[in-house]
């Protein structure tokens, strides 16, 4: 082969190299882009993780509503106050007989 033929197949090569290389350059992008940290699949997990969040947020909430109604009534109905402090602390009330079954 003489070197005006050597030129071109070598040039030919060389932009191959560089289109392969583009490409893997690309490739790796496309791949961090997907499961890195911020990622798609990331992205998806912490869309996951917000939304079972937001639900025990709305249960605490729902919880929260009924304990305060609880308390609203233990701090004005003095019948609550006493049951409440029978079933806590086991108090009686005097010449009352207290029986457990066990």
């Amino acid at each position: 082969m003489r070197k005006a033929e050597v030129k071109p197949f070598l040039e030919q090569g060389r932009r191959k190299g560089r289109i392969l290389l583009a490409l893997f350059a690309a490739w790796i992008v496309w791949i961090s882009g997907v499961f890195g940290n911020s990622g798609v699949l990331q992205a998806y997990r912490l869309s996951n993780a917000r939304y079972e969040l937001g639900q025990r947020i709305k249960a605490l909430e729902s919880e929260k509503s009924v304990l305060e109604s609880a308390l609203s009534g233990l701090e004005r109905d003095p019948l609550a106050q006493e049951r409440a402090i029978r079933e806590t602390l086991g108090f009686v009330r005097e010449n009352e007989l207290v029986f457990e079954f066990r």
